[in-house]
């Protein structure tokens, strides 16, 4: 049984592998991950997944003998939570896709914003949502810009 970061960037090419989660003026912090985890950007043309519904990044991580695949989705401005899910949802696809049956992993998508006022009518709205993932469904986290990633592991 191979590690969720070892299956996973066994069946990426190494150019969609890349060090931060940043588009545009949004970004999430990767310090204080765990030394073993790997960031692939998903709109990496040699990923060939331009016509697909997808997120901008899919981090794996391991965690104390726990594995961990957060779908991210990067939003600087104005944003309908049905795309946020249905582009979280394709993340989860991926990962899914990417790691084996085999590969115990807890999914934790995650919405980073960068608008000023997130608001209690968008939150409540995607609170009710779920990502499915291998029968489960999960909770979406919601992160301001520049927040730490691990903050999302802590609170699944």
């Amino acid at each position: 049984m191979s590690s969720p970061v070892e299956a996973v960037t066994a069946r990426v090419d190494a150019e969609a592998l890349t060090s931060r989660c940043r588009k545009g003026n949004t970004e999430v912090s990767l310090d204080g991950m765990p030394p073993v985890h790997a960031v692939v950007d998903l709109d990496s043309p040699v990923l060939g997944l331009a016509k697909r519904a997808r997120c901008d990044y899919l981090v794996v991580a391991e965690v104390a003998d726990a594995g961990w695949a957060a779908p991210i989705e990067l939003k600087s401005r104005t944003f309908r939570i049905a795309r946020v899910v249905r582009q979280l949802q394709g993340g989860a696809e991926l990962a899914n896709e990417w790691l084996p049956e085999s590969v115990a992993v807890t999914l934790c998508p995650v919405l980073v914003y960068g608008v000023r006022v997130f608001g209690k009518h968008r939150r409540r709205a995607l609170d009710r949502r779920r990502i499915e993932f291998r029968g489960d469904g999960a909770k979406v986290r919601a992160l301001r810009h520049g927040d730490l990633l691990v903050r999302a592991f802590a609170s699944n």
